[in-house]
């Protein structure tokens, strides 16, 4: 299908739907606004921001470091300041204000709450658990009360989780995988062991890993078992692999099959 029968209907990352092209933003624009031109930004690059008024589309160089907000009508002057910063409104600037300890603070040495992992002590600072894997320790640095992720409490001590678990219970019982595809939890006893599922299949039954419960994209089930669709389907009739039901990305749908959309066009429609 040649470019001039498709009509885009959203661009990749850094351009903009302009009649039916999609067109280059120009920096600082992350993106920018459909039929407006690639200088009418709709996000900006970083350390950039949008000028006040939201409206006008233009993306400033950000000349407070750690700023977050600035005046209304003085996009100079700096009105608040990203999290552990506070505001100096005599220098306009952002000072660094709590110990990276720290979540919260009164004044730069005196901690109020710390971070995770971090027990506050009677002079106000926040003391790093001795204990691997503690997220909290709340009576003491060697007194664990509480772990992290990856991490299960057992006698106020932290116990990791197998390699393959993102979390587990105090039975050292597996509870959610690190990566879930094509993997599974199945159940032998009081054991809950890994298992892997069949090639193509996204999960499949924890009773029996063989068979599958829905597939990779581009892949059709059936009786448990996944079949490849034809060319470009992103899914299909499972009775007739040429029938493409949804495309990937850059191509769109016509007639049951996925044919291209226009360069940098990520969804299409045909013209016609």
């Amino acid at each position: 299908m040649n470019g001039s029968t498709t009509v885009c209907s959203a661009c990749a990352l850094g351009y903009s739907a302009i009649g039916n092209s999609c067109v280059l933003c120009q920096f600082p624009c992350v993106t920018c606004t459909a039929n407006q031109g690639p200088n009418n930004c709709a996000t900006c690059s970083t350390p950039h921001y949008f000028q006040t008024p939201l409206s006008s589309g233009a993306c400033v160089v950000n000349l407070v470091p750690n700023c977050n907000a600035y005046n209304a009508s003085n996009i100079t002057v700096c009105t608040g300041c990203a999290t552990g910063y506070q505001l100096n409104s005599t220098s306009n600037s952002c000072v660094f204000s709590c110990p990276l300890s720290c979540q919260s603070c009164s004044s730069p040495t005196v901690c109020t709450q710390c971070q995770n992992g971090y027990f506050l002590n009677t002079n106000n600072t926040c003391v790093q658990c001795q204990v691997s894997g503690c997220s909290n320790c709340s009576t003491g640095v060697s007194v664990c009360s509480g772990c992290f992720t990856g991490f299960y409490l057992k006698q106020q001590e932290c116990i990791a989780c197998p390699g393959y678990c993102s979390s587990c219970n105090g039975n050292n019982s597996c509870q959610a995988l690190v990566q879930s595809n094509q993997q599974v939890l199945v159940s032998i006893g009081t054991q809950t062991v890994l298992a892997v599922c069949q090639p193509n299949c996204r999960t499949c039954s924890n009773i029996n890993p063989q068979i599958c419960l829905n597939c990779q994209s581009g892949f059709f089930l059936n009786q448990g078992n996944c079949f490849k669709c034809s060319t470009n389907c992103f899914t299909c009739n499972s009775s007739n692999v040429n029938q493409c039901l949804s495309c990937y990305p850059n191509y769109f749908l016509s007639n049951s099959t996925c044919s291209s959309c226009n360069s940098n066009c990520l969804t299409c429609a045909s013209a016609n």
